[in-house]
């Protein structure tokens, strides 16, 4: 059977066009599915999915580290124009050829389940559309990317002026938030269009499909078999009633330390237990070389697979101009490789997001060279443990972040951030970070429901800031925002998922609960914990998300009694490193 091979460079993958992969999806769609020759058939097809899946990420990933290359997006979207339309109509055929054949290969009953959902979203009408949004999502790097501000003489990106707002200063913070979120709010009509267009793309892309909205859509392309919207309201409202009190009291305590009457939007990052703000590392190099240390304590082969990364260029870490914003990981499966993006600035926030991008890579990994994943249709786990791994990774470095800790094996040179003092401080912040995310996360997830379960509403802009601020103060109701009520309005167009990954969020909360487990069972077996973990992430997407939870010794949760267990030992953890301080 005609198969493309998998040895390929990256110059190589870049340089097929669809003439050069047509024939191998031809020979696929005139071969008749049997008994004998399904395993071989199924792998063929896997081996394409692969090698497109690594093209459109190189090409992804280009347009990405400089927002201005204009030959980076042309390529890009002649991928999408010539490569991937004709991708998806030929997939569509492929898996209706072999769901019609009823022949299940051995561990591959998810797979089905995924093919037959995917098969059922399909229509040709949607080909054209889907990437029209795809391509259409990313002029959100380019408004983003472009915002700078003046200061002091000298431009400066947002991203760059982040460092800021940790200030002792309360001036200089509010000046540097003014500047920020000035510039932002003038991009305000760009992306209330871009916002419109999508969402109409989206709407019609439901519609096509047979569908009453784009929550219904995105919940089957998502394969969110697991658990249902009604299931995120009640995870909302159990957040509501746990984890709102638990924020208030702490920015209470935060507010009686800065010794101000009101806390004002500006006033949230300053860490107001040192006085001082976190300062991690001063240049990239010295972030990369000791943060290899701390996953050499995690487990030795985290700190192998960075070490490999780094020495192949497989991240871009640091911000500058013209980069878009945000952070992600992507694969390269003919490769065996993530790659890894970020736009760290020198915070504490960096070096937690270093190690969460650090857990995607670890997952991919793990899986890659562990698990006994035959086809490629099986390699990708639930969005939603993926998260677990990433987050897991955070919550597991925090023990690691000092440097009294620095006990290695010889591999790096220098382990740990911090002294002790500075060591429990970053703990808090961590500990907080996660519980001040989970409402947040809520506002995200719930502005989303609205939107796409009310798309002529969500059409109109002013509608959309409305139900944001609703939901803002409902959950996020300890900072007065007086003055700046546009600003706060308008908060959804800084949040990049909103336009890019529509609905890809509630992962995120769901997974904090289920790394915040991880973590609770590492207080107790540490070795063990990482184990468990480890054991899960091999298996990829082979299971679904309730085993592989509970593959890693944890629950997906959406009730307000586990949720609870787990804010009390956040909130007793705090406590205990607070009276040390």
């Amino acid at each position: 059977m005609l198969s493309i091979t998998t040895e390929l460079t990256a110059q190589e993958l870049l340089s097929l066009s669809w003439d050069d992969l047509k024939p191998y999806y031809q020979a696929l769609e005139n071969t008749r599915i049997s008994p004998e020759n399904l395993s071989e058939w199924l792998g063929a097809w896997s081996n394409l999915i692969m090698v497109v899946t690594e093209i459109n990420n190189r090409h992804y990933i280009n347009t990405t580290r400089n927002t201005t290359d204009i030959k980076a997006k042309e390529a890009f979207k002649r991928f999408l124009d010539t490569i991937q339309v004709n991708v998806k109509a030929f997939d569509q055929r492929l898996t209706e050829d072999l769901l019609t054949s009823q022949l299940v290969p051995p561990g591959f009953e998810l797979g089905l389940l995924n093919l037959r959902t995917r098969a059922a979203l399909f229509t040709e009408r949607n080909l054209s559309l889907l990437n029209d949004q795809y391509v259409t999502a990313t002029e959100y790097d380019e408004i983003a990317g472009s915002q700078t501000v003046e200061l002091d003489g000298a431009e400066k990106t947002v991203a760059e002026l982040q460092p800021l707002l940790f200030s002792t200063d309360r001036d200089e913070r509010e000046q540097v938030w003014r500047a920020s979120a000035e510039r932002q709010l003038a991009d305000r009509a760009a992306l209330n269009e871009l916002w419109v267009r999508l969402m109409e793309m989206r709407n019609r892309i439901a519609i096509n499909a047979g569908l009453k909205n784009f929550r219904e859509y995105r919940w089957l392309e998502l394969y969110r078999f697991a658990y249902t919207p009604e299931d995120c309201h009640r995870y909302h409202d159990a957040i509501e009633a746990v984890v709102v009190p638990a924020v208030s009291q702490l920015m209470e305590e935060h507010r009686q330390r800065l010794g101000v009457e009101k806390l004002r939007p500006w006033d949230l990052l300053v860490e107001s237990l040192s006085g001082q703000p976190l300062k991690p590392y001063e240049t990239p190099q010295e972030l990369e070389e000791k943060i290899v240390g701390v996953f050499e304590k995690i487990h030795p082969d985290f700190a192998r697979y960075f070490e490999h990364m780094r020495a192949a260029d497989l991240f871009d870490l640091h911000n500058r101009n013209n980069k878009a914003p945000g952070g992600y990981t992507l694969e390269y499966p003919v490769s065996g490789d993530p790659f890894s993006f970020l736009n760290c600035v020198g915070l504490h926030s960096d070096l937690m997001a270093v190690l969460h991008e650090g857990g995607h890579c670890f997952h991919f990994y793990d899986t890659f060279k562990f698990g006994n994943i035959q086809y490629y249709q099986q390699f990708n786990p639930p969005i939603e443990f993926a998260e677990v791994a990433a987050m897991g990774m955070e919550l597991l470095a925090l023990s690691h972040l000092g440097k009294e800790k620095a006990r290695l094996t010889g591999r790096a040179k220098s382990s740990g951030f911090y002294d002790a003092a500075e060591h429990r401080i970053a703990e808090i912040q961590a500990l907080r970070t996660i519980l001040a995310f989970l409402p947040f996360m809520s506002v995200v997830d719930l502005f989303q429901h609205w939107a796409y379960t009310h798309p002529a509403a969500a059409c109109e802009p002013a509608n959309c800031d409305q139900v944001w601020s609703e939901l803002w103060d409902r959950f996020l109701p300890d900072a007065d925002w007086s003055g700046f009520e546009d600003i706060k309005a308008t908060g959804w167009h800084r949040k990049i998922h909103i336009f890019s990954d529509p609905f890809y969020y509630i992962e995120y909360g769901l997974a904090q609960t289920g790394a915040l487990q991880v973590w609770l069972n590492s207080q107790h077996d540490y070795k063990g914990a990482v184990k468990s973990l480890r054991t899960a992430l091999a298996l990829g997407g082979s299971v679904g998300l309730q085993e592989l939870f509970a593959t890693a010794g944890i629950q997906l949760a959406f009730e307000r009694e586990p949720l609870q267990v787990l804010v009390d030992a956040v909130m007793e953890r705090i406590e205990n490193l607070t009276a040390q301080i």
